[in-house]
């Protein structure tokens, strides 16, 4: 995460949005436990 320590992140909003970022890329990278479930 090198651009999210540049964050204000006593702002509850950014947490938010960067938690759902975090959400999104850890699915991208792990697309064989998808696979899994689906195949």
């Amino acid at each position: 995460m090198p651009f999210g320590y540049k964050w204000e992140m006593d702002d509850s909003f950014a947490k938010e949005v960067w938690r759902l970022v975090l959400d999104f890329w850890n699915i991208q990278r792990q697309p064989k436990r998808w696979s899994v479930e689906w195949f």
